[in-house]
Parts: C-alpha cells; sequence; structure tokens
C-alpha cells in the first residue's frame, strides 16, 4: 500500500517491531523485557518534538570487505496526533540504496526499526542466512545479551547526558562457518533526551582479525541537524522523562 507515494510500514518491519518491541506500556524490567529493550523500544523519544519539522542524520559505510557508503537519512514529522504521537516519512537513503516509509500516531523514534532491518537485508544478502532467523538472533540478544551505561558525549560544541545499548547477537555462533565473521560484530545504540528524536547514533561494527587491522565493516548513522531549530523542546518536564 502507498500514501502519496510512501511506503507504509511494511510487513516485514512489522514483524520485525513484534519481535523487538514491548506490546503494551511497560513499568518494570520484571514485566518480562530488558532494560535495553524498554530504553530502545519503550521510550517515547519523539516526545522532544513540538511542530512539524526535519531531522537529519548522516549516513556511513565503509571497511575492508563492504562498499563504501556515503549517504543520509531524512525523518520527517509531518502532523501531531491528539494521542500524542507524530505522524512521520522517512527518506532511509538516497538514490539505488533508499527506501521511502510512512508511518502514522508513532511516539518511538522508528529509525531504529529501519536501520535494524536494513542491517538484517544486508546480512541475509552477503550469508544466504534467513532473515527470520536474524531477526530472532536480535530479539534473543536484546532480552539477555544487551548491556546499557550512562555516558556523555559531544554535540555542537555541547556536553550531552545519554544511554548507550550495546550487544554482539550472534556471539553465541562463533566457529559456525555459515556467519562467517558475523559473530563479532557489535551494535551500539546512543540515546539522549537532549537530542532531537531521542537518537543520537546507532551503528555496527565488525572488527578485522587483528586489534591492529581496519574494520572488515563499520556502519554508522549520526543525528546531524533538525529543521527548524525551534520544532525542538530539550527541556522535558520530569512526567516527560
Amino acid at each position: 500500500m502507498k500514501r502519496n507515494g510512501k511506503r507504509r510500514l511494511l510487513p516485514n518491519l512489522v514483524a520485525l517491531a513484534l519481535l523487538l518491541a514491548p506490546l503494551a506500556p511497560a513499568q518494570e524490567v520484571g514485566d518480562g523485557y530488558s532494560k535495553e529493550q524498554l530504553l530502545l523500544f519503550d521510550t517515547p523519544h519523539l516526545r522532544n518534538i513540538r511542530s512539524a519539522a526535519a531531522l537529519h542524520y548522516d549516513f556511513h559505510q565503509r571497511g575492508a570487505q563492504t562498499e563504501a557508503i556515503e549517504n543520509h537519512v531524512t525523518l520527517k514529522i509531518t502532523g501531531l496526533t491528539e494521542r500524542g504521537g507524530k505522524d512521520v516519512e522517512t527518506e532511509f537513503l538516497s538514490g539505488a540504496n533508499g527506501k521511502n516509509y510512512a508511518i502514522e500516531d508513532f511516539h518511538g523514534n522508528p529509525l531504529i526499526m529501519y536501520f535494524l532491518e536494513w542491517d538484517v537485508g544486508k546480512m541475509g544478502r552477503d550469508s544466504d542466512i534467513s532473515r527470520h532467523y536474524l531477526r530472532n538472533l536480535i530479539k534473543q540478544a536484546f532480552l539477555s545479551a544487551a548491556a546499557s551505561e550512562e555516558i556523555t558525549f559531544t554535540h555542537d560544541g555541547r556536553r550531552i547526558n545519554g544511554h548507550k545499548v550495546f550487544f554482539e547477537p550472534l556471539a553465541s555462533k562463533k566457529g559456525d562457518d555459515r556467519y562467517k565473521s558475523y559473530p563479532a560484530k557489535r551494535y551500539e545504540f546512543v540515546l539522549a533526551d537532549d537530542i532531537p528524536g531521542g537518537i543520537y547514533s546507532i551503528a555496527t561494527r565488525l572488527p578485522g582479525d587483528a586489534p591492529e587491522d581496519e574494520a572488515l565493516e563499520h556502519t554508522e548513522m549520526k543525528f546531524s541537524r533538525i529543521e527548524p531549530p525551534t520544532a525542538f523542546s530539550g527541556h522535558l518536564t520530569q512526567e516527560e522523562r
């Protein structure tokens, strides 16, 4: 289905969302979801956007065994709903690598889903491993292998407090040739309330054989700017946080 030339949330993304996200708001980690799942999938990242806006992200991929990509991602807030959600249109990369998506009344940042689905698709093409199986491995990693820590980073000359979520979802497959070097692949998500849209960066890194070697693959999507800047309110109340 299309709406105004934009793809709606595709079935494979719906499947990914169902695998990764809480189905209902969870207030405690003990409700069956990890702290890391709640940070990524049960947090209303778009709450700090108060009007129509465009969020811009730089997208880079490089490494010894992958093609170099220098591209961009644009997330557009096109409407605010009565339930506090956002109508969102996304241009995830441009040119031959690009896909356009649209989703309505959304509270989280859908770029988490889009990035993971792009990554799962690439691994599936490169290894012939079932995408459904890869999604399940990522789900299990969020539940049992992910960790998080509080961090401070610099953006646009400002020191910002946030959280980093990280894990290696295929670590249990080490030694299985079907998975190539993917068991060493590390995922990192940097989140912060003081960044428009709540997501500062999402990255994956596949290290070389030795610490001094060039990474076999390094992909990163990082927040760049919001237009107009007045659409962003970086001062959330305690209730909003």
